[in-house]
């Protein structure tokens, strides 16, 4: 998908999520982007590195796709620059689970 391979490339100039869409606020593609949920985190000294799923919404259709960001810091003196880290977003495919709960 163009979005997607368009969307790789601009990932690489940001370490979150939300830094990327508050500088793309209000563009096409970008207006209609939420978050899913989180896969992964690893957890460092000085911050979180999460892998978040998202959706976005191109054409009418919805497309699933994850991002390596950071997703919190430990040090208040700290900002997301100071990680050293680049966004990185790649495919996700969406499965279906079967789960249980108690019979009320």
């Amino acid at each position: 998908m163009e979005f997607i391979e368009i969307l790789k490339k601009e990932a690489k100039k940001y370490t979150r999520m939300c830094d990327l869409l508050d500088e793309h606020y209000g563009e096409d593609g970008y207006k209609d982007i939420e978050f899913v949920e989180t896969l992964s985190t690893d957890e460092h000294r000085w911050y979180i590195l999460e892998e978040n799923v998202y959706k976005a919404k191109v054409d009418d259709k919805d497309y699933y796709f994850g991002v390596w960001e950071v997703g919190s810091l430990k040090s208040e003196g700290m900002t997301a620059d100071d990680t050293f880290f680049d966004m990185e977003v790649f495919e996700v495919e969406k499965i279906t689970r079967e789960t249980f709960r108690r019979k009320e």
